[in-house]
């Protein structure tokens, strides 16, 4: 809450068992203090002591000389110099008064007490409210009918020149007015305040709290305004009147409050900040909040000044007060919109404005609109998506009285209203050029369609806040991974058959499964079910997803020639056309088996490597096979679930007999890669190590490790749309263990593979050597067991089957 005032001298000493201060009076030097403190020493002794130099006594009990100095008042409402109280006391009870008399009868709010001249050293003393007979008993805490400082005029203009005293969340933010008319006065108030309980163990503690009624409360070494909002045993909540938040304090710390310190109005006020509502409890904005704004001297500009009215609320809490936007005016060259940096930074690193990266978490999201080429748009569930619609519905019907928007900008967002409900939303203009007829093409950018909008129903979003434009679009655009299947399009009959599965309403976890950012694929399925993702469902339905352009084509030619079905060309040397790519007319990928498609094998991509960690780095693998502790596979454990979705996408294309090409010894050359169907029935992608006779190849699983021989008949291209998952099997070496005897023995590969074959594993990487097949040296760690991690390398030497590597 911090130090207040500049530093100042007091100076005080005992003589003969008396205390003498300069107390409550500062000076600017040590000498200055100290010399003060010589003359009241002097004139003290001279005016208490009798005239046979005995002294004078001093009176201890507080209450009888408060009731004595009432009455010595009297009704002398103009005041009463305190040297002449403390003259007429002696005379008439031939006793003395405290040399703090008057700071102690003032804090039990007996009498008032005021510093004409400050510095001097000189005070008037002024009757109280509560004035009583000597020997009636003391007023109760909650008798006490306590004054109540004036409310706070709020200034006339809109801007506000504020210092932000407190940060609870968007919409609960303490301030203080500042300038010279109102900074120096709260300085006064806190240096006047130090000052009067300077000692405090002088000042009489309270007894018992009374709720709701004001106290002085020291924090540290500052004493501060406090309001009692709950006691519990010996401590008590506080509302501080010019701080604006709530704390506890130990009744010990409480002093009755001087009447002359209520004179001020309560000084802080509580605020919200405009367009940042609905982040009301974000811990990254709260976060900023206190890094941009608190102890921070701001001009503020109020956007609700007309309906305030004249002053704060007596409660100085939040409830329709100013609606701010706060400036940084710090810097010569610009002034800083705070509101709307805040709003940046959430942009920048809020993930609500994108979907995940591949192979990131699962979200889940709303299934907003479906384009008629299968693009399809999603909404996260977010405070920001929930803000912008609060603020259309909340302040759209006044936007709509103001004129409507004119030349209109690439690029700018405006307030459209959709001829399909009525409803206002954010927009943008696409296309003019139906301008003549009075409407213009709009997108509409928190949902994903497109509408022609009469130009009389388009406002500037800035109607609404200018704080709405920089809010992120809410639509984001994707696509499904493998939907349609390859050599059909998108139709209207797959947009009903999705959106029959996923209502605009039902809630569907999605995947990032690769693609651009701007558009990426994904695949998507229902929360909590077990029946795979909807992209299986929809991809396996053909009669949904009409053939494209050069399928029918090619249909149409081979009819001509009196064929019922198409005849795939004769090698792959026919093929000019990357099966991945989208056809002109934007649908999706169009088969590999028409007649049209010649695409040399040599230009389509090639497999990229995994990521695999740097050395020191864990990494999560899966053990596919194992030859021995020198020779094993592994995959990455956290790529499993893409895998699957490719091998599932792999199987389903190329179990299609329309999509098989012939494929003859001259279209293999080694490091190419194709897809093979293994003895199991399923395809794999796999590698050419070798070409060895007109029918046989060796292949590698590039996805496995395995190594075997296929036949050409059962080799196929691998298209584009299988290569964008680099290849998954990564040789690896255990590390720390040799053999004992230079080479594993038979027994010791056996057990070695028993143990690591299809099971997972943490692993720390030790060597990384790379190449076009990187090999990685790794110490394996099995974490299933409950109790403890066991470590492959330890238990190979613990059976004696390894020795340390270090140790030849």
């Amino acid at each position: 809450m911090g130090t207040k005032g500049k530093e100042k001298y007091m100076a005080t000493v005992t003589v003969e068992g008396e205390q003498f201060k300069t107390y409550p009076q500062t000076y600017n030097t040590q000498l200055d203090a100290e010399e003060a403190l010589a003359q009241i020493i002097v004139k003290k002794l001279g005016i208490l002591s009798g005239s046979d130099g005995s002294a004078v006594q001093e009176t201890q009990d507080t209450g009888l000389y408060a009731d004595r100095v009432v009455q010595l008042i009297g009704e002398r409402h103009n005041g009463v110099w305190s040297t002449q109280i403390e003259k007429q006391y002696q005379d008439k009870y031939e006793e003395k008064l405290p040399s703090l008399w008057f700071q102690e009868v003032e804090a039990i709010n007996r009498i008032r007490v005021d510093c004409p001249i400050p510095g001097s050293g000189r005070y008037i003393v002024f009757p109280g409210s509560q004035a009583r007979a000597e020997g009636t008993p003391d007023p109760t805490p909650v008798s006490l009918s306590q004054v109540q400082p004036p409310v706070l005029p709020f200034p006339e203009d809109d801007l506000w020149d504020v210092f932000i005293t407190y940060v609870r969340s968007t919409t609960h933010l303490s301030l203080r007015l500042i300038g010279e008319e109102f900074s120096e006065k709260f300085e006064d108030l806190s240096s006047n305040m130090d000052l009067h309980y300077y000692d405090k163990e002088a000042i009489p503690r309270v007894g018992q709290p009374e709720v709701g009624k004001i106290y002085a409360a020291q924090v540290s070494s500052d004493w501060h305004r406090v309001k009692v909002v709950e006691v519990r045993g010996i401590d008590c909540t506080c509302w501080f009147l010019d701080h604006g938040d709530e704390d506890s304090v130990p009744v010990e710390d409480l002093r009755e409050i001087a009447p002359k310190f209520l004179d001020l109005p309560p000084q802080a006020i509580t605020v919200k900040l405009a367009g940042l509502e609905d982040y009301e409890y974000s811990e990254t904005i709260i976060q900023h909040l206190n890094s941009f704004l608190l102890g921070k001297s701001l001009v503020a500009k109020v956007e609700n000044r007309k309906s305030l009215g004249d002053h704060n609320p007596k409660s100085g809490k939040s409830g329709t007060g100013p609606r701010m936007v706060l400036f940084d005016t710090s810097s010569e060259d610009v002034d800083v919109n705070l509101n709307q940096k805040l709003i940046e930074l959430l942009v920048s690193q809020d993930s609500q404005s994108k979907l995940p990266l591949a192979g990131a978490e699962e979200i889940t999201v709303f299934v907003s609109y479906i384009a008629k080429n299968g693009d399809i748009f999603v909404q996260k569930e977010s405070s920001t998506f929930t803000m912008i619609e609060k603020m259309i519905v909340e302040q759209g019907p006044e936007a709509m009285k103001s004129a409507p928007a004119t030349n209109f900008q690439s690029g700018h967002l405006y307030l459209a209203k959709y001829s399909e409900d009525g409803s206002l939303y954010r927009a943008e203009v696409l296309d003019q050029t139906k301008a003549e007829e009075g409407k213009v093409e709009v997108f509409f950018v928190d949902y994903g369609n497109s509408s022609a909008v009469s130009k009389a129903e388009i406002w500037e979003l800035s109607t609404i806040s200018e704080i709405m434009s920089e809010l992120p679009r809410q639509a984001l655009k994707c696509r499904l991974t493998g939907v349609p299947p390859s050599g059909h399009y998108w139709s209207d009959q797959a947009t009903k058959a999705l959106r029959d599965q996923v209502p605009e309403n039902q809630p569907v976890i999605l995947k990032v499964t690769g693609g651009p950012t701007d558009c990426p694929n994904v695949e998507i399925h229902l929360p909590n079910s077990n029946d795979g993702s909807i992209n299986f469902d929809l991809s396996t339905e053909f009669d949904i997803f009409p053939l494209s352009p050069t399928e029918k084509i090619g249909e149409q030619n081979n009819n001509m020639n009196g064929n019922s079905s198409p005849t795939p060309p004769s090698s792959l040397a026919q093929l000019s056309i990357d099966p991945s790519s989208p056809p002109a007319n934007g649908s999706a990928p169009t088969s590999p088996s028409s007649p049209l498609l010649s695409q040399d094998l040599a230009s389509l991509k090639t497999l990229l490597a995994p990521v695999i960690p740097p050395e020191g780095q864990y990494f999560d693998i899966n053990v596919t096979f194992a030859v021995s502790p020198s020779s094993f596979v592994v995959q990455p454990y956290n790529e499993g679930h893409k895998l699957e979705l490719l091998m599932t996408e792999l199987n389903s294309f190329y179990t299609v007999e329309e999509h098989l090409q012939e494929v003859s010894c001259s279209d293999l050359n080694e490091g190419e890669y194709f897809a093979a169907r293994h003895t199991d029935g399923f395809w794999y992608r796999v590698r050419v190590t070798k070409v060895i006779d007109s029918d046989h190849a060796a292949v590698r699983y590039v996805d496995y490790g395995d190594l075997t021989m296929v036949s050409v008949t059962d080799l196929q291209p691998l298209w584009g749309q299988f290569r964008n998952l680099p290849y998954q099997a990564i040789n690896a070496k255990l590390a720390n263990v040799l053999p004992v005897q230079g080479d594993w023995k038979p027994e010791d590969t056996i057990w070695f593979n028993n143990r690591v074959s299809d099971k997972q594993f943490v692993s720390l990487i030790k060597v990384v050597d790379g190449g076009s097949e990187p090999v990685i040296e790794l110490v394996l760690i099995d974490t299933s067991h409950p109790n403890e991690d066991k470590f492959i390398d330890q238990e190979l030497v613990q059976d004696e089957r390894a020795v340390p590597a270090q140790s030849q």
